[in-house]
């Protein structure tokens, strides 16, 4: 039209772009508060249907940048309110500088007193933030005003006094003869401090036996005896010294009782008047072949001795397999028995046959024909087990 403004059905109007670069750079970047519409207009004035110039509110300011036409106390010059309007045409609703919009204040310690100094102004309360403003520490949430002033040497209830909600309290201390002693609590400097002193009246050692703690340390009589005396008990108990139980004087032992006297050592350990009988006896043995017995170990006077007695030896009955002269050799293994009949008489065919094929050692010993008697084969098999050596193919030999 004549105005330059776009007429209503123009394909011009929203046909525009809001955001164009060039090259890669951009050179149209538009906000939408910029223009009206889903997009910006082609031309030389956005097209607005209806407006052309007119106030018709009467607030002085035109309908192409008035935002409400139908209200005189909305428009670009209004002040912002807190009542969910754009006031002032900025396409913000209740912004913090609305001028009935509120002071609120930070509550940093969550104790419902917020702090002078953080302050912020908004028409609905924001989250952490309270109207009140008289709290003196925000970092404590036991220091606010309504707190309990305690003796702290802290002002709990910000009313720039310290500690004066404090109140003394009587007290009582000790122990014996100074049990009873009374005082009361003061504040000092932020210090609770208590008057009652457990040691008036105490004496300088407890060394009468009379039952009474006289130190005031909560134990009676520690301080007297000492002596050594005689108890009268058995064994180890006898020797005491002198104590003081439930405030009379006695002897006790040094050495106090064992739970047995299973020690041999000639002493009575539990005090019984009998010397070790509690002694464990273990059984024992002694002697070899013929003389070999068994027996007990045993505490006389304090000595450990073994009640077992190896029997007497007899001479060796060669071929009847037992040690009877108790050296440890049997038989034809025995000095004794190498020289008879028994031990040097030959052998039958059948019985070396039989003895040469019962183990390695004894086929070796048997090679030769020559050694026909037991203790000869015997000999050697001892000899043959010594001295066994490998064949290059691993067939052992002597």
């Amino acid at each position: 039209d004549s105005r330059l403004r776009l007429m209503e059905g123009s394909p011009a109007i929203d046909a525009g772009t809001d955001v164009y670069s060039f090259r890669g750079a951009p050179v149209l970047d538009l906000d939408p508060s910029e223009y009206r519409g889903a997009a910006p207009d082609l031309g030389a004035f956005e097209f607005e249907s209806g407006c052309q110039g007119v106030d018709a509110d009467g607030d002085g300011f035109l309908c192409e940048v008035d935002c409400d036409d139908g209200d005189d106390q909305v428009n670009p010059g209004a002040s912002e309110q807190c009542d969910g309007v754009d006031n002032d045409c900025d396409n913000e609703v209740d912004e913090p500088d609305a001028i009935d919009a509120a002071t609120w204040f930070l509550d940093g310690d969550g104790d419902g007193f917020g702090d002078a100094g953080d302050a912020a102004n908004a028409c609905v309360q924001p989250p952490g933030f309270v109207a009140d403003a008289s709290d003196c520490d925000d970092g404590d949430s036991g220091v606010h005003p309504g707190a309990v002033d305690v003796c702290d040497g802290v002002d709990n209830d910000c009313d720039t006094a310290l500690d004066e909600d404090f109140a003394p309290q009587a007290t009582t201390c000790g122990l014996g003869v100074c049990a009873g002693n009374t005082g009361e609590t003061s504040c000092v400097g932020g210090v609770l401090v208590d008057t009652c002193d457990p040691l008036a009246g105490a004496a300088a050692s407890d060394a009468t036996c009379d039952g009474v703690d006289d130190d005031c340390d909560g134990v009676a009589d520690q301080d007297w005896g000492g002596q050594s005396c005689a108890t009268g008990l058995p064994g180890v108990c006898s020797a005491g010294a002198t104590a003081c139980v439930a405030g009379a004087e006695s002897c006790e032992p040094v050495t106090p009782p064992a739970a047995d006297d299973a020690v041999c050592d000639g002493v009575d350990d539990d005090c019984d008047g009998a010397l070790d009988e509690d002694y464990p006896a273990q059984a024992t043995t002694c002697g070899v072949g013929a003389c070999a017995a068994a027996g007990a170990t045993t505490c006389t006077a304090g000595v450990v001795g073994d009640s077992c007695t190896p029997g007497s030896p007899s001479a060796e009955l060669c071929g009847d397999g037992l040690d009877n002269d108790c050296d440890g050799a049997v038989d034809c293994g025995d000095i004794d028995c190498q020289a008879t009949p028994v031990c040097n008489a030959p052998i039958p065919t059948a019985a070396i046959s039989s003895w040469c094929s019962t183990a390695a050692i004894r086929r070796w010993a048997c090679v030769s024909a020559r050694w026909t008697s037991r203790r000869e084969l015997e000999s050697r098999a001892r000899t043959c087990s010594s001295r066994q050596t490998r064949r290059p193919r691993g067939r052992r030999h002597c």
